[in-house]
């Protein structure tokens, strides 16, 4: 089964040699290794399976959202 999860990143920083996001979601923040979207933007929208940032979502004015993950 798998734990999957959306939140809005507002932080990137390195911890111990690792890019870590600090994400919004469900009301609190959370930290997250970034280690498959190294190319997130601050403002995106980012899905967390298992505690690890896993994919980006960017909305398009006219497409709605576009997956834009590395899986």
């Amino acid at each position: 089964m798998k734990n999957l999860k959306t939140g809005q990143l507002v932080e990137l920083y390195i911890s111990n040699g690792t890019t870590i996001g600090k994400i919004f979601m469900d009301g609190t923040y959370i930290h997250v290794p970034m280690f498959f979207i190294l190319d997130a933007n601050i403002g995106d929208t980012v899905t967390i399976e298992s505690g690890i940032a896993t994919s980006i979502y960017r909305q398009e004015e006219e497409v709605g959202y576009e997956f834009a993950g590395a899986l």
